[in-house]
């Protein structure tokens, strides 16, 4: 168990400094483990796993190795502290620990998501609803990757994607649980079950989420 501990440990220490690079290559400021006297009072009793400040914008970062309930509620409790802050943003983020997990995944423009968007309409307009409904997960994955500020770029399982969503307030507690009924669906497609039959109304839910994410994609809002 120890050992357990201390290689999670050392996962989100290296995850924490890649984020550092990466966060000051765009001139932030980037502190791990930050200080009680560099917070802010309103985190009151939380500390972050790191600050990132740039002047006019402050983000608190938490990483965690893998979701769990716990997790789950604490991250609920923490962003609570953020509502109705202007001045800073809350965000999660999640140590890869699988050799899939390890791959590297391009970050896609959003053209390239609105035009894949488009090839799933016309999917569905000719009758391919499994295929376009596996294209509409994968571009949920593509729209998070999109607007992520954590640095994150490997594949996630489609939970995972969800559940980042969710803990990030880019997706309502409603359109979580949605989505989350379609992902046994999902799966099934995907591994081959001929009978799984997903409806025109469940692909067009998860496009609805894909459009909605890719709105708020940094090159969007710069545009």
């Amino acid at each position: 168990m120890l050992v357990a501990e201390n290689t999670a440990r050392d996962a989100e220490q290296a995850y924490l400094e890649g984020l550092q690079a990466q966060y000051e290559r765009n001139g932030y400021r980037f502190v791990i483990h930050p200080r009680r006297p560099e917070l802010p009072e309103f985190f009151a009793s939380y500390e972050p796993d790191a600050i990132a400040t740039n002047g006019s914008q402050n983000i608190a970062i938490e990483v965690k190795s893998h979701i769990t309930p716990s997790a789950q509620q604490s991250i609920q409790k923490i962003r609570k502290l953020f509502e109705g802050r202007a001045d800073w943003a809350f965000k999660v983020a999640y140590v890869g620990k699988t050799n899939g997990e390890a791959q590297s995944l391009p970050s896609l423009d959003p053209r390239a998501i609105s035009e894949g968007m488009n090839s799933v309409e016309q999917l569905v307009e000719i009758g391919h609803l499994p295929m376009a409904f596996v294209a509409a997960w994968s571009l949920l994955e593509a729209a998070l990757n999109s607007v992520g500020s954590d640095g994150h770029r490997h594949p996630r399982t489609p939970g995972t994607v969800v559940q980042t969503l969710a803990m990030n307030g880019f997706i309502s507690d409603d359109v979580e649980k949605s989505l989350r009924s379609l992902i046994a669906l999902r799966n099934r497609v995907v591994h081959g079950d001929l009978t799984a039959a997903p409806s025109p109304d469940d692909v067009r839910l998860v496009l609805d989420v894909v459009g909605t994410i890719s709105q708020q994609s940094p090159s969007v809002s710069a545009s």
